[in-house]
């Protein structure tokens, strides 16, 4: 695929952006990356709500990673819209390496060396373990840009993905830089949007939540 500046940006269209319902994992604070978790009773409600909320908006095509917790998010949400899901891989979460099911506290106890690599360069740092960087994310998310975004002229499209992937989609369209990357939190089942304009993309709405219930910022 061309880079991504050499891709021809959409001059309208809107980019409908959502994080999954709530896992085990995310109620437990512990790092999920590309564990394969299922969504919990309340993420199970929380994309049927989610779904509520896009009865207001018309979708042309949707987009997911192949998770089971976004991809089961995405077609609860959908419900019977007759709409085309696509999964995809490059959409899937950081891969957290070796700290994946820890809880931050366990990742400082049992790894104070990463915690002090990271600290050091958040961009390049990649856990052990088959871990990613925020550069490997980066490098991914804009692959999938390059092949999607010359589709997305005049058209609204949904992608449902990870708190990671999304934040990554962010900062690539709006020029947000990678160190600043984790700036951004976003709740799980929350709505986003990407307005596509003559002048570029525009950030519209960010992490909202007014949809669900009760909704507290899981994190990671």
């Amino acid at each position: 695929h061309l880079p991504l500046g050499q891709v021809h940006y959409p001059t309208a269209g809107r980019l409908l952006l959502c994080r999954h319902g709530q896992t085990e994992f995310n109620a437990g604070a512990r790092y999920q990356g590309q564990i394969d978790t299922e969504l919990s009773e309340l993420g199970r409600e929380q994309a049927l709500q989610l779904g509520l909320r896009l009865m207001r908006e018309h979708i042309d095509c949707a987009y997911s990673s192949d998770l089971k917790r976004a991809a089961d998010t995405a077609r609860l949400a959908l419900g019977e819209r007759p709409v085309e899901l696509h999964l995809d891989v490059r959409l899937r979460e950081l891969s957290f390496g070796r700290w994946e099911g820890q809880t931050f506290v366990d990742v400082q106890q049992r790894f104070p060396e990463d915690i002090a690599a990271r600290d050091h360069d958040r961009v390049h740092f990649a856990p052990r373990g088959g871990g990613e960087s925020l550069t490997d994310l980066s490098k991914r998310i804009t692959d999938f840009l390059a092949e999607v975004l010359p589709t997305i002229d005049q058209r609204t499209v949904l992608l449902v993905a990870h708190g990671g992937s999304i934040n990554a989609l962010i900062s690539t369209l709006i020029g947000i830089p990678l160190t600043s990357w984790w700036r951004l939190r976003n709740n799980n089942a929350n709505f986003s949007r990407i307005d596509f304009t003559p002048t570029g993309p525009r950030l519209a709405t960010f992490n909202e939540t007014c949809h669900l219930d009760g909704s507290e910022l899981k994190w990671p």
